[in-house]
């Protein structure tokens, strides 16, 4: 039996009864055989090229409670940020809390009060988690201020109902209750909407 016949055999998983064709055909099975195995290995590649630099748009490696430094670039909304950290770009979801949705009223007011207190300063990120979209979820802090907290403590966010669990998260509560009772932030418009029932009613519509 000739080398090709033998993996042919191989490939499909019989090593008997296997009919040797002539050289023409030998050749041509041969070419195929390798045109296979070629294809397969540069989808390997391919994947695997892709995945290293999707791992790297995304940010190298984290751990929860990891602690990072980085510099904020631009501010997205009230909750969420873009941040540099050694030359890569990182979007992060400020952890436990919820600011209004870009078509809620307080949503630029949002964005504004936590523009002015960290847009192109450095911040520490506490990370806790990753979220769905693939972003870096964290506590923010500027020296001793938690920046998170203070979102909900001068009236530009809720506390997220469905991912504040921690201990602190009740502390936060009693700040929001303050902020409300005090028209503060987003509390100065009535009837104000938790974001999350907003994004669960506009999938209804």
């Amino acid at each position: 039996m000739s080398v090709v016949c033998i993996r042919l055999a191989s490939l499909r998983a019989r090593t008997e009864n296997v009919a040797c064709p002539g050289p023409l055909t030998n050749k041509l099975i041969a070419r195929g055989t390798h045109r296979y195995f070629r294809t397969r290995v540069l989808a390997i590649y391919v994947i695997f090229i892709l995945g290293f630099f999707f791992s790297l748009e995304q940010g190298i490696s984290w751990a929860k409670n990891e602690t990072l430094y980085v510099s904020v670039s631009y501010i997205i909304d009230g909750d969420s940020i873009m941040v540099t950290k050694d030359e890569q770009e990182l979007e992060i979801r400020l952890w436990g809390i919820d600011a209004p949705e870009y078509d809620q009223k307080g949503s630029e007011s949002a964005r504004s009060a936590l523009s002015s207190i960290i847009m192109h300063s450095t911040i520490e990120l506490e990370i806790v988690d990753r979220d769905k979209y693939n972003r870096l979820v964290a506590i923010a802090r500027k020296g001793p201020l938690n920046i998170n907290e203070y979102m909900v403590r001068s009236g530009h966010a809720w506390v997220h109902v469905y991912y504040c669990k921690a201990v602190e998260c009740d502390a936060w509560y009693a700040l929001e209750r303050d902020a409300r009772s005090r028209k503060m932030g987003i509390w100065k418009y009535k009837n104000q909407v938790p974001p999350w029932e907003w994004k669960a009613h506009k999938k209804k519509l």
